[in-house]
Formats: structure tokens, C-alpha cells, sequence
């Protein structure tokens, strides 16, 4: 009993201040390293999109690479491989949302398809006509993009590149009627869509916007007549 009643007066007075004081420091360690991290992850958004610049670049190699011929165990990877691989990083960066990068690498992918096009008869009749393709593809997805963030003069000169490219790509006519339709350019958008169910005759979406075109038209001549009577 003489020996419990000091042994309880010490833990009192010094071994439980000691474990407070302990419990505190780990408490505030915490906390400080919580608040350090999020600073770190707040310091520098570009940083954030380098990285994921640089994923998309990787990814990109890396299905070019994939597609490339081997030739005595060295990959080679020719320029429509590497704009295949640019639509394709692109494509995955639209659907993630980060529509910047999407553009960026769209038009990385069609520089390269120009340039290819620029040698003219050094290039192989394969690899021109995977560029064409890959090219009228490139154009109407960045025309995309340019509708997303409201940049319809661009996506209509997209959209009517991809055109020109081939007459019979029926999303190029669908991108052109889009941005058509956002400036107010229904008759333009109407002609577009026409020719969208010429080639998609069960496409349901472009027939939908055919009908609303044909709707505010008939509207709009109906409005004129009015007028055209009430100032006779």
C-alpha cells in the first residue's frame, strides 16, 4: 500500500501530461501535413496539365506503335500511324472533358497529315489515303470541340475542310448544321441535315433536327405573310 500510493502519484503528475502532450504533437502533425498537401496539389495547375499532356503523348506513342510494322525487332512507326495515334489521344481527352488538350492534339495529328501530304509522291498510296481519312476525321472532331466551347466560325471552316475531304462523311455535314443552327442559320442547317439522312437514312437525331428545321421555317414564312398583309 505504501509502495501504490507514490506509484499512482507519479503517473498522475507526470506520465499522463507526458501522453497529452504527445497525443497533441501527433495531432498537430497531422493536421499540418494535411494542410501541406493540399497546398502542394493547389501550387501549380500547370504542372497538372503537363502530366496529363504527357500521359496523352505517351498513350498516343504507344497505339502508334502498337499498329507500326516490326522489322527485324524495330518498331517502325510511320506518319498515319502517328496521326491515327493523335486522333486517338485526342478522342480520349474529349471524352474526359479537357477539350483544350483535345484540340491541341487534333491539330498536332492534322499538321502531320499535311506535312505527309507536302512530299507529294514519297509518300506511299496507303498512307495517303489513311491520311485523307484520318484527316477529314481529325477536322470534324476538333469541329466538335469548337461547338463544346462555342466557337462556331471555326468548327464551320472544319466542318467544311472535312467536306472537302469526303463528301460523303455524314458527321461533317452533322457538325456544319450544328454551328449553323447555334448562329441561327436554319436553312443552312436544314440543306446540312437533308444530306445527313441521305447518307444516315435511320439516324433519328439528324431526322429530329430536319423536322424542327422544317417547323421554324414554315413558322417564320408564316409570320412574313402576316406582315406582308397587315403593311398591304
Amino acid at each position: 500500500m505504501l509502495i501504490t500510493v507514490p506509484l499512482v502519484s507519479f503517473l498522475s503528475v507526470y506520465f499522463l501530461p507526458l501522453c497529452c502532450c504527445c497525443c497533441c504533437l501527433c495531432s498537430y502533425y497531422y493536421i499540418a501535413y494535411s494542410l501541406f498537401e493540399k497546398l502542394v496539389k493547389r501550387k501549380d495547375p500547370q504542372q497538372t496539365n503537363q502530366r496529363i499532356n504527357k500521359q496523352t503523348k505517351q498513350t498516343m506513342v504507344d497505339e502508334a506503335a502498337a499498329a507500326a510494322a516490326t522489322a527485324g525487332g524495330v518498331v517502325v512507326v510511320d506518319s498515319a500511324d502517328a496521326c491515327v495515334g493523335l486522333k486517338n489521344a485526342g478522342n480520349l481527352q474529349l471524352e474526359q472533358g479537357h477539350l483544350m488538350q483535345a484540340i491541341d492534339l487534333y491539330s498536332q495529328g492534322l499538321e502531320l497529315c499535311e506535312d505527309d501530304d507536302a512530299k507529294g509522291s514519297s509518300s506511299s498510296s496507303t498512307t495517303k489515303t489513311t491520311n485523307t481519312s484520318t484527316k477529314t476525321i481529325l477536322l470534324s472532331n476538333r469541329a466538335l470541340v469548337y461547338i463544346k466551347i462555342e466557337n462556331y466560325g471555326l468548327a464551320l471552316v472544319d466542318a467544311e475542310k472535312a467536306i472537302e475531304g469526303n463528301p460523303s462523311y455524314a458527321k461533317a455535314y452533322y457538325r456544319r448544321a450544328s454551328a449553323n443552327l447555334a448562329l441561327g442559320h436554319i436553312k443552312r442547317a436544314r440543306k446540312d441535315l437533308k444530306q445527313v439522312c441521305k447518307l444516315k437514312p435511320k439516324d433519328r437525331d439528324a431526322r429530329s433536327k430536319l423536322n424542327d428545321c422544317e417547323k421554324t421555317i414554315r413558322e417564320e414564312a408564316f409570320l412574313k405573310a402576316i406582315e406582308a398583309e397587315q403593311t398591304a
